[in-house]
């Protein structure tokens, strides 16, 4: 008779997420949603969900910004209406209808709030009935050469403003200046970074006519000293387009759009040295493709945030000089029974809005107390050798388990991919554990936990052990 060998698949706020289910090891997960393990280290527990903050809101959300005080939030449409809420259990009130333009970036500065639309620079200023007063605006305060996206960011009480292939700035004197430098041609600024005291100008090319064009070539990066008057260097990236900068701790981030390669690198997290690009990690593998765009990072708690997709990942590691790890914490719900896609996030992640492509639903959400209940993970393939392995003697160890929550455990044989529940799990309250004695016989096989919550109340569970022989 072989004999038994422990399998232990816990410690996963060392592992994290995974790209896909045939790598990893046992402190990873291959899949998962709804989840967090940095709420308490080593303890697994359901992630609070998302709940309705506002409707009808006339149309999509480009732009979500949390201003420093005079209002709870600021909501940008697509159609260049402003929404305001004072205080988090207000509704949102329409407060701006725009001058019928499509706000492309938005930023607080210097007690301003700064917006473009398609060749115009707009603000607003801030004071303590921001809600309330938006009759004063600076419609048209500055004009624009271009009429694409216009990135802004913010650098040692500077705001810099791409415009085609011109950047200009504010300064905190509220003095505009159309262009403090000049890319060169075919490269037009498609997102701005802040890099130490560098602006990090992140590029798209374009054709003689102006228009992007996704086939002319690789883009770059062009680093410029604030205080100078020429670039320090460009470097080549690996795609056509670079939609955002995203900062993850002190590192500046990125990925690719690439949108006529869904097998390209836009799956990929990369982050700028000033001198090249490294790789952070690699998204779970999906054949369409995404990207992390403006306006689509959050800082919360401590945590780095960022929406990809229908999902907000976590980005956090344990040590210094520890590894990143990737966690699915929040799943944007259905709308309309379609998938939705996270547009944009404010900086706080108080608020966040999607909507699938055809939606006529325009809404916005923000993190209630209650546990999201449709909360699981998915554990890696595990492949025994030349012959099956049987797996039994099934433990899911708890801290907590408080009254109306449960944990159930799950288990693909064979890479079937539908799921088979072990019946026969059970409470044992004396040990705080969930015990099954089943045999599964299996050269492929991978574990899912899905977790039942009850309000605000959720399991904290450890893991999975079982034994293997």
């Amino acid at each position: 008779m072989a004999s038994k060998k422990p399998i232990y698949f816990t410690n996963f706020n060392r592992g994290g997420l995974v790209e896909n289910k045939f790598v990893g090891g046992l402190n990873h997960i291959s899949n998962g949603s709804g989840i967090t393990f940095h709420e308490t280290s080593g303890i697994i527990k359901a992630q609070k969900s998302l709940v309705t903050d506002g409707e009808d809101l006339q149309e999509r959300v480009a732009i979500l910004v949390n201003p420093s005080y005079g209002a709870r939030g600021l909501a940008f449409n697509r159609d260049g209406h402003v929404w305001s809420k004072t205080v988090l259990t207000s509704t949102w009130t329409e407060v701006y209808t725009g001058v019928g333009d499509q706000p492309y970036s938005a930023i607080e500065f210097d007690g301003y709030i700064y917006w473009t639309t398609s060749d115009k620079l707009h603000r607003k200023q801030i004071n303590s009935t921001l809600d309330q007063t938006w009759s004063s605006v600076d419609n048209n305060w500055q004009t624009l050469t271009d009429t694409s996206h216009h990135p802004m960011v913010v650098i040692d009480q500077t705001l810099y403003i791409g415009d085609g292939s011109d950047i200009a700035s504010v300064d905190n004197a509220g003095n505009f200046t159309a262009s403090v430098v000049t890319l060169p041609q075919p490269y037009y600024a498609s997102a701005l970074g802040e890099f130490g005291l560098d602006l990090a100008i992140g590029t798209v090319q374009v054709n003689e006519q102006g228009s992007t064009n996704n086939y002319l070539g690789k883009t770059k990066i062009f680093r410029y000293p604030t205080w100078g008057d020429a670039f320090i260097n460009a470097i080549n990236v690996p795609g056509t387009q670079l939609p955002a900068f995203f900062n993850v701790d002190n590192l500046l981030c990125f990925t690719i759009n690439e949108p006529d390669n869904s097998f390209g690198p836009q799956s990929i997290i990369y982050y700028y040295t000033g001198d090249g690009y490294r790789q952070l990690l690699r998204m779970p593998y999906d054949r369409n493709g995404s990207y992390v765009g403006p306006y689509m990072n959050a800082t919360r708690d401590g945590l780095n945030y960022f929406a990809y997709k229908d999902k907000i990942y976590s980005l956090a590691r344990n040590t210094v000089s520890g590894k990143y790890i990737l966690t699915p914490e929040y799943e944007y719900p259905e709308i309309d029974g379609d998938q939705n896609y996270i547009y944009c996030i404010d900086p706080t992640l108080t608020y966040i809005a999607a909507s699938p492509y055809d939606s006529v639903t325009y809404e916005v959400q923000t993190i209630s107390n209650d546990r999201y209940d449709s909360a699981f993970i998915e554990t890696p393939v595990i492949h025994s050798g030349i012959d099956p392995a049987n797996y039994t003697d099934f433990v899911v160890p708890y801290i907590s388990l408080p009254s109306g929550t449960s944990v159930n455990l799950q288990y693909d044989a064979g890479l079937t991919g539908s799921w088979t529940t072990i019946s026969d799990l059970v409470n044992d309250t004396d040990r705080k554990q969930y015990i099954s004695r089943q045999q599964i016989s299996a050269n492929y096989i991978q574990f899912r936990i899905n977790f039942t919550v009850s309000g605000q109340d959720t399991p904290e569970i450890l893991g999975l052990m079982c034994n293997r022989a």
